[in-house]
């Protein structure tokens, strides 16, 4: 029971890792698979403060990630939690930490998108 805390981390860490390298392998599948009918790749457009979000937020979160963790091993050796939370449990929020600003990295990076059909660009 004492790892506990660091071994859900972990998972809720991977479950992010996976989702998010699901989300790319899905993005570029698509892709492939209208290169290779010749459907073209235009998309519907986006409202600009929307894509202007998209690329704007995620380098902020990761900042804000990267502070977050640091100040939790800053308050780790400081307060001398060791009895409450192990340090195992601290490696498993850094754990996910790290993977929610992969899976936002990804996710952000490899959107899906509405593709024009054919008949509708007429």
């Amino acid at each position: 029971m004492q790892y506990m805390i660091g071994i859900i981390l972990i998972c809720v860490g991977t479950w992010m890792l996976v989702s998010a390298l699901n989300q790319k392998k899905r993005v570029l599948e698509t892709r492939m698979s209208r290169e290779n009918q010749n459907l073209g790749l235009e998309t519907r457009p986006t409202h600009p403060s929307m894509q202007m979000m998209g690329d704007i937020l995620p380098p902020l979160i990761r900042f804000g990630l990267g502070t977050l963790g640091f100040m939790f091993v800053i308050l780790y050796l400081v307060m001398d939690e060791s009895k409450y939370f192990t340090l195992f449990d601290l490696a498993g929020l850094l754990y996910m930490l790290t993977a929610y600003g992969v899976w936002i990295t990804l996710t952000t990076s490899y959107r899906e998108v509405e593709y024009v059909v054919a008949d509708d660009a007429g």
